[in-house]
C-alpha cells in the first residue's frame, strides 16, 4: 500500500466526521436560536395583551362600569382591536375564552369541535400561564397562554406549528446542501492534496532508483528500505531545498488565510448593515438616516482621538441603535401623531429589547451595537432612560450616537413633523449642552459644521 492510499484512507473518515459534527452543531445552535427568538416574541405579545386587558379592567373598575353591559362590551371590542394589531400573519390567532370555552375575543373566526372545547377547558381548569401546544380547528398550534382572573378569561396567542417552524425546515434543507457541498469539495481537495504531497516523494524515490541503477558513485546514495520513505530518508542532502519550498508554501497559506479573514470581516459588516436596515423598515426613518448617523459618529470618534479600530467600530455598530424597535408594535411605532404617556413608556422599552437581542453576541461589532442601543437615550444630566445614567457613566459610544441621532432626527422629515434647518438643530444642541448632551461632544460637533453639512447633503433622504 503506497503513501497516497494511506493518507486518503486515514483522512477521509476524520474529515467527514469533522464536517458532520461541525455542521450539526451549527445547525442545532441556529435552530435553537430561531426557536427562542420566536418564543420570546410570542411571550412579548402575550404580555402586551395582558397589560392592555388589565388597563381595560382598571378603567371599568375606576368608573364603576363593571355592571354596565354596554361599557363591558365596549372594553371587549377595544381588546379585540388591540389583539388584531398584534397579528402579523393569516395563520396567527389570538383568542380569549370564558369558563364555557366560548370565544369572547378572537382575531379570526373560531369554530371549535368538542375535542377543541375539552382541550381549552383543560387549560382553563389549570389556569394555564406559559408556553402551550394544542390541537385546534384540526391543526396543531403552538403559542403562549395566560389566565386573566378579573375577567375570568383564558387568553391564547398561537401560531400554526407548520408556519412557526418554516425557518427551521428551510435551515434543515440548507444544512444538508451545505454539508454535501462541503464534503464533496473537501474530498476533491484531499485527493489533490494527497497527489500534491506524494508526487515529490515519488519523484525523489524514482530519482534515487535512477541513481542506484546508474551506479553513479559520486552521489553516494544508500538504499536501506524498499519503499518511498526509505528512499527519502537516505536523501538528507536534499532537505534544505525542500524546506525552502515548504516555507514558500506556508507563506502562501498565510496569505490565503489573511484574505479569508478579510472576507469574513466584510460579511460581518454586511450583516450589521442588514440588521440596521431591518430596524429602519419598521420605523418612519430612512436608510439614509443610518448612513448619516454612521458618518457623524465616526467623525466625532476621530475628533475625540479614538483609535482607527474604534472609529470603524462605532461606524459599523451605530446602525444598530434602534434595533430594539423590532419589538415595538406598529400601532405605536408608526403612529403619525403625538404618543400618549403610556405609549411613550412602552416605546422606551426598545433600548432594553435591543440589549436582550445583542447581549450574548461574541462579535465586537455586535457588542458595541448592544452598548449603543442600550445607552443612546441616556442624558448627560441623568434624566434619560432606561437607567438614568449621569455624565461619564454613559459609555462614550452611547453619548456620541445619542447626540447625532437627535441631530439627524431633527433635520429629517417625519410623518409627524417637517425637517428643521441645520442652523436650528445646531442651536438646540448648544442649548442642551450639559443637560441632554455631553458638553465636550457638543463643542466638537458644532466646530465641524462644514463637515456635518457635507455629510447631510451627500446622503439626502430618498
Amino acid at each position: 500500500m503506497n503513501i497516497r492510499t494511506r493518507i486518503i484512507l486515514f483522512f477521509v473518515p476524520v474529515l467527514i466526521a469533522a464536517i458532520l459534527v461541525t455542521g450539526m452543531i451549527s445547525f442545532f445552535t441556529s435552530r435553537s436560536g430561531i426557536t427562542r427568538i420566536s418564543m420570546k416574541l410570542m411571550a412579548f405579545k402575550a404580555e402586551e395583551l395582558r397589560k392592555y386587558i388589565e388597563s381595560q379592567w382598571q378603567l371599568l373598575l375606576q368608573y364603576q362600569f363593571l355592571d354596565d353591559p354596554e361599557f363591558v362590551d365596549a372594553s371587549r371590542l377595544a381588546i379585540q382591536a388591540f389583539a388584531q394589531s398584534l397579528i402579523r400573519s393569516d395563520t396567527e390567532l389570538i383568542a380569549v375564552f370564558d369558563s364555557q370555552a366560548e370565544p369572547v375575543v378572537s382575531t379570526s373566526p373560531v369554530e371549535l369541535t368538542e375535542e377543541d372545547r375539552r382541550n381549552i377547558g383543560d387549560l382553563y381548569g389549570e389556569q394555564m400561564n406559559g408556553w402551550i401546544e394544542l390541537g385546534m380547528q384540526g391543526r396543531h398550534r403552538i403559542g403562549h397562554a395566560f389566565f386573566f382572573e378579573p375577567f375570568d378569561w383564558l387568553c391564547l396567542l398561537s401560531e400554526d406549528s407548520g408556519v412557526f417552524y418554516t425557518e427551521v425546515r428551510q435551515m434543515t434543507i440548507q444544512t444538508v446542501i451545505v454539508l454535501s457541498v462541503a464534503m464533496s469539495i473537501s474530498l476533491v481537495l484531499l485527493l489533490l492534496f494527497s497527489k500534491y504531497l506524494t508526487r515529490p516523494v515519488y519523484s525523489i524515490y524514482r530519482a534515487m532508483e535512477d541513481v542506484i541503477s546508474s551506479k553513479t558513485l559520486s552521489k553516494r546514495v544508500v538504499v536501506e528500505y524498499p519503499d518511498e520513505i526509505g528512499g527519502l530518508a537516505h536523501q538528507f542532502n536534499t532537505m534544505i531545498s525542500e524546506l525552502e519550498d515548504a516555507y514558500d508554501h506556508v507563506k502562501s497559506l498565510a496569505v490565503r488565510e489573511a484574505s479569508a479573514r478579510k472576507g469574513l470581516a466584510q460579511r460581518e459588516i454586511e450583516t450589521l448593515t442588514v440588521l440596521g436596515k431591518a430596524a429602519e423598515y419598521r420605523d418612519p426613518e430612512t436608510g439614509a438616516h443610518i448612513l448619516r448617523v454612521g458618518h457623524y459618529s465616526r467623525m466625532l470618534a476621530k475628533a475625540l482621538e479614538q483609535s482607527e479600530h474604534d472609529q470603524d467600530l462605532i461606524y459599523y455598530a451605530s446602525p444598530l441603535h434602534d434595533i430594539g424597535k423590532l419589538g415595538i408594535p406598529d400601532s405605536i411605532l408608526l403612529k403619525p401623531g403625538k404618543l400618549t404617556s403610556e405609549e411613550f413608556e412602552l416605546i422606551k422599552n426598545h433600548t432594553l429589547i435591543a440589549g436582550d437581542i445583542l447581549r450574548d453576541a461574541k462579535s465586537p461589532y455586535l457588542q458595541a451595537g448592544a452598548i449603543i442601543a442600550l445607552t443612546h437615550h441616556e442624558c448627560f444630566d441623568g434624566s434619560g432612560y432606561p437607567r438614568g445614567l449621569v455624565g461619564e457613566e454613559i459609555p462614550l459610544f452611547g453619548r456620541i450616537v445619542g447626540l447625532v441621532d437627535v441631530f439627524d432626527a431633527l433635520t429629517s422629515n417625519r410623518p409627524y413633523k417637517k425637517a428643521w434647518s441645520v442652523e436650528r438643530a445646531l442651536g438646540l444642541l448648544d442649548d442642551e449642552r450639559g443637560k441632554h448632551f455631553d458638553p465636550r461632544i457638543v463643542e466638537l460637533f458644532l466646530a465641524r459644521e462644514d463637515e456635518v453639512r457635507r455629510t447631510y447633503e451627500a446622503h439626502p433622504d430618498g
